[in-house]
């Protein structure tokens, strides 16, 4: 074959485009250059001849179906990519008039189109395993109300889905931002200890995935012949109706990069995981706590009794407990109605969130007791506190009831 014939088929292949502004126009609004592809086709024609074959050789094959399977991704259409393929191959056979140039034409058209195909069926079956994996973990979180629990079951599934090594995951804790490592799988005793002992709020990365509420790639360099055996990690923030609900981290033992299939995969079980958690949540808040007031309830009160008595048997320490008893309820409800008597027990149980931290306990034992307890010392001069705002909350916006 000589370098003029090769000029002269690179010429029918970019002439072939004259008639095909749209095409060519799709091209280029695909990270394309028309041209350039209409060239590697014809290249591919001409050397499969030059070396006398009737088929496609498996090097020139991988390069255009290397190249349709990226045209597709770049979502480039099938029905695009053919109109301009089989424009240049035509071009290509008419101006050298070979039959085996019409062949071989014919036969790279075939290899693009298989080529785009297969990379349509795999993604098609990776979205279905992703769709299995998904449904497999939403089945599992909600299989309890426990919090724990939830997130026990969706760092094992998120794991086995993701052909991971191991992680942990962490739950929100009360007010503020801590976070409580309540799971991990795939890490050795020693390695949990070492974990438990780590504060994950004073990396950059955590902080950033929190903040931006997006998942976030870790490489793991920390000074630990244990923690560093793990290379990589995905950060992904758990953030529920309410705000942050905790943090899951799943990790590798080699280098590597998360590809952006993942992180998408990923932040899609944390959206079903969170909301999971959220739910269980807000069981646990209306199992414990006074459905008026917001404070715990009787049972979640002698639950917490139980628990400092065993403390105080179990370390001498000491426990101050104050019992409140509301007088003139009754009057309330003559002069101003039920409804009154409720608002009364709201701003009472305002009072007494805003002067007991929640490091304390605090419920409401029945209609007009409240109650709160103090392990450590200091109790009265806390009470001295908090009596004066409970004897007198301010019960203007109360109005009479109508006779």
């Amino acid at each position: 074959m000589s370098r003029t014939e090769l000029e002269r088929a690179d010429l029918a292949a970019v002439q072939a485009l004259d008639r095909l502004d749209d095409t060519c126009l799709s091209f280029a609004n695909h990270g394309e250059d028309p041209k350039g592809f209409a060239r590697m086709l014809a290249r591919i024609v001409i050397e499969s001849d030059r070396h006398g074959l009737d088929e496609i050789p498996i090097e020139q094959a991988l390069r255009a179906g290397v190249a349709a399977e990226r045209l597709r991704g770049e979502g480039l259409g099938l029905d695009i990519l053919l109109e301009l393929s089989m424009a240049v191959v035509s071009a290509v056979s008419r101006t050298l008039q070979r039959e085996r140039i019409s062949d071989l034409g014919r036969a790279l058209v075939l290899v693009l189109t298989r080529s785009y195909l297969d990379a349509e069926v795999a993604e098609h079956q990776e979205q279905k395993q992703e769709l299995r994996a998904l449904i497999t973990i939403s089945r599992a979180v909600n299989r309890t109300l426990d919090p724990v629990q939830v997130a026990e079951a969706g760092l094992r599934e998120t794991l086995r889905a993701m052909r991971l090594d191991a992680g942990g995951i962490w739950l929100s804790q009360g007010a503020g931002d801590a976070l409580l490592l309540v799971n991990t799988v795939g890490l050795s005793e020693a390695i949990n200890d070492r974990v438990r002992g780590v504060d994950v709020r004073m990396f950059d990365e955590v902080r950033q995935a929190i903040r931006s509420h997006a998942a976030v790639q870790f490489s793991v360099e920390v000074d630990d012949p244990l923690l560093s055996a793990y290379k990589s990690a995905l950060l992904v923030p758990l953030r529920g109706s309410h705000g942050q609900v905790g943090l899951l981290v799943v990790g590798s033992q080699r280098e590597r990069i998360f590809d952006e299939a993942e992180i998408g995969f990923v932040s899609a079980i944390s959206d079903h995981l969170a909301s999971a958690l959220d739910h269980a949540f807000e069981h646990r808040r209306e199992a414990h706590t006074d459905y008026l007031t917001g404070l715990a309830n009787r049972s979640e009160f002698e639950t917490s009794v139980r628990r400092e008595l065993a403390g105080v048997n179990r370390h001498g320490r000491p426990l101050s407990m104050m019992l409140m008893d509301l007088d003139d309820l009754k009057k309330i409800n003559d002069r101003f109605g039920h409804h009154a008597v409720d608002e009364a027990l709201l701003l009472l149980a305002q009072v007494i969130r805003t002067a007991v931290r929640t490091s304390r306990w605090r419920s409401r034992r029945s209609s007009r007791s409240p109650s709160y307890g103090k392990p450590p010392n200091g109790s009265l001069k806390h009470s001295a506190r908090l009596l004066p705002s409970a004897s007198a909350p301010d019960f203007r916006s109360l109005k009479p009831r109508k006779p």
